[in-house]
């Protein structure tokens, strides 16, 4: 296996190797087992140390439209988690907000850094859209959340008109090359539309998926992943292959969400959607803390 400048430029067997090792450090490994870095995303990491003490909470600000909240900013690198996922072979993980409609962006870091700064892979390479909830709950955990449910489905329409109009509104703004009062909400959204910025969507209902990925083309979105998803979205997968979504499950040793489910679900929902042509990433949690 060859490196340059962290990243893998060759596998393969040493005997078939034309590579002039005079340049390289030589690390002898016989007998051992090497593994890629892994890649940790959707996460909190480092956003939240402790979820039951405030102060060490960080991940999410007042209200509900906030794509300027940079999630990079409130990173810690002195987080007392990140050593122990570092340990298990995981060196990158995509840090997001957690909040409402558009908590704010995500950031790309390396988890062995001083500061944020240092943290830094990729900084403020997408946004994160939670798609509101029309229906009730399905499943397993239907009861559990009843009138949570009821609540998102009263307020759906809402919801859907305050995204209609900030996209709308960041549309407009992206098309004013200098504009002369700069909007940081707006600002924010500008790499939506020129495809430098990716809009990560969350969505827990088929219907919603759908709605969610309509919404965010019939806006000229270039970039959409389908983020923290679970056996909802072998229900659409048709629709996410037709418009080349790519995916990331979540809790893919959870157990599965309906009751007519096959037990193994979870663990089998990659490889299904892979054989159907979707990208497919993983994740722990859409909300993993410590």
């Amino acid at each position: 296996i060859a490196f340059t400048a962290g990243r893998i430029t060759w596998v393969g067997k040493a005997a078939e190797s034309s590579i002039d090792r005079s340049g390289y450090e030589v690390i002898d490994v016989t007998g051992k087992h090497v593994y890629p870095g892994l890649i940790f995303p959707n996460t909190s990491r480092g956003l939240v140390e402790i979820s039951g003490v405030d102060v060490t909470v960080d991940s999410r600000e007042t209200g509900d439209l906030n794509p300027n909240v940079r999630a990079i900013a409130a990173y810690n690198t002195d987080s007392h988690t990140l050593p122990v996922i570092r340990s298990n072979g995981i060196l990158l993980a995509q840090i997001v907000p957690q909040g409402s409609l558009l908590p704010g962006t995500c950031s790309v870091v390396q988890l062995d850094a001083w500061n944020w700064k240092d943290a830094a892979y990729k900084m403020d390479n997408g946004l994160m859209m939670n798609w509101p909830r029309k229906g009730g709950m399905s499943g397993r955990y239907a009861a559990m959340y009843a009138q949570l449910a009821a609540a998102s489905a009263g307020a759906y329409e809402r919801n859907v008109e305050q995204l209609e109009k900030i996209f709308t509104d960041a549309k407009a703004y992206s098309a004013v090359e200098n504009p002369e009062n700069v909007n940081l909400r707006l600002e924010a959204m500008k790499g939506l539309f020129d495809g430098s910025s990716i809009l990560f969507i969350g969505s827990s209902e088929p219907k919603g998926i759908i709605s969610a990925i309509s919404f965010a083309k019939r806006h000229g979105v270039k970039k959409i992943v389908l983020t923290g998803a679970n056996e909802t979205a072998w229900m659409v997968k048709d629709y996410l292959k037709e418009n080349n979504i790519p995916v990331i499950l979540s809790n893919p040793l959870s157990l599965p969400l309906y009751d007519h489910s096959d037990v193994r679900m979870p663990f089998k929902l990659a490889a299904m959607l892979t054989r159907e042509g979707i990208l497919v990433g993983l994740t722990y949690s859409s909300q993993s803390y410590g």
